[in-house]
């Protein structure tokens, strides 16, 4: 789950920990990897406008 302010630049996301072990391909470390980049890639973004 995760939420974002629509008017300060607040973004949270809710990780459970059975998701951050999924060790298969190290699936767990990869979604955190792909949040956080996007999470980046938004701050960034928005502080180009």
């Amino acid at each position: 789950m995760a939420v974002e302010h629509t008017q300060l630049p607040i973004t949270a996301v809710q990780f459970h920990p059975e998701s951050i072990m999924s060790l298969e391909k190290r699936a767990g470390h990869r979604l955190v990897q792909n949040v956080v980049r996007e999470i980046d890639g938004i701050k960034s973004m928005k502080m180009a406008v």
